[in-house]
């Protein structure tokens, strides 16, 4: 979790506090099947550079996952994967660029016995 605060001198309508805060579960069911689930949620002020004028505009970013694995060898799983992410502006004049998203991904993955591991969605 991480909150920071934005204050600006000359532009003190601009102020903000920001945060940022997440987690992630990882876990087996027997010795076959796995999974994880990671949430995470924001807050920040927005560049100035990419808004006309001076508008005050905090995005929320809230993002869901899960990963469900089936173990077919050792080294060797299927894989699938969705995600949820919201993306919210406080702004009303950048209100059309809110955005929802869906993502599914699903393939395999090869571990082998080192620390590296492979996925191919």
């Amino acid at each position: 979790a991480e909150v920071g605060a934005t204050r600006f001198g000359e532009l003190a309508n601009r102020d903000s506090t920001n945060y940022a805060i997440g987690g992630r579960w990882n876990g087996d069911l027997g010795r076959a099947w796995f999974y994880a689930a990671n949430a995470s949620s924001s807050r920040f002020l927005t560049d100035l550079v990419n808004q006309a004028g001076l508008v005050r505009n905090l995005r929320t970013v809230n993002t869901l996952g899960a990963t469900v694995g089936r173990r077919l060898t050792q080294r060797w799983s299927l894989v699938g994967r969705a995600d949820l992410t919201d993306q919210d502006n406080s702004a009303a004049a950048l209100q059309s660029a809110d955005r929802r998203g869906v993502g599914f991904e699903a393939g395999v993955r090869y571990q082998p016995q080192s620390a590296l591991q492979a996925d191919l969605l």
